[in-house]
């Protein structure tokens, strides 16, 4: 919730800053990942491999990877206007093009 950022203190704000890398960069791998999807929609646990495998996390896309990733996902996606989440879920809804 909201509360909580109030919470933190000054320290924290160069983790909030990594964080907000962090969460630009998981946003981008999950528009690459679900671009390719057929009709945009995944399984938010397919969706936490595919971009914890994209990101480079290799080495240890072990299932403990996958739920960390599941977790950030769960919690940056609903601020995403491109992303939708109904349950296990998630549809990409790409930019319309407006005709003129």
């Amino acid at each position: 919730g909201k509360g909580e950022e109030k919470k933190l203190g000054e320290a924290e704000k160069g983790v909030k800053g990594e964080e907000n890398k962090r969460k630009k960069e998981v946003l981008k791998a999950v528009r690459k990942v679900m671009t390719k999807q057929d009709g945009g929609t995944m399984k938010m646990k397919q969706l936490a491999r595919a971009v914890s495998e994209r990101l480079g996390e290799g080495e240890e896309t072990s299932k403990k990877a996958s739920k960390r990733m599941k977790r950030i996902l769960e919690d940056i996606l609903p601020t995403s206007k491109r992303i939708k989440v109904v349950g296990k879920l998630v549809t990409f809804v790409p930019k319309t093009k407006k005709k003129k």
